[in-house]
């Protein structure tokens, strides 16, 4: 008798590759990376706050000047902490209504 490869499969113990390695779907991935998101989302904004401060102060406190490209920095950096603040909001918002995605 010829074995066929149902009974090759039972003998070597083939795996069935419909359920092997399979990658964990798009929500569960999402939140593996949620600590990481929320790390990056409040590092670069404060690290970009800390370089325009410390830029700032050697501008006004050693050098004792100040130019135009201070100021469109502090402008800059408000602006983009305000974008950053609003977009925390929308996202904590699409959050909590998760029901409602297509609106976020």
């Amino acid at each position: 008798m010829k074995p066929t490869a149902a009974h090759l499969a039972v003998i070597y113990k083939v795996p069935d590759h419909n359920r092997v390695n399979r990658s964990p779907g798009p929500v569960m991935q999402t939140q593996s990376k949620r600590a990481a998101i929320v790390a990056v989302t409040f590092a670069l904004p404060t690290l970009s706050a800390l370089a325009v401060s410390l830029r700032l102060y050697t501008r006004l406190h050693i050098l004792k000047v100040t130019g135009p490209d201070d100021w469109v920095i502090i402008v800059a950096l408000v602006w983009a902490l305000r974008l950053h603040s609003h977009k925390r909001r929308v996202q904590a918002n699409c959050y909590v209504a998760s029901s409602h995605r297509h609106f976020c």
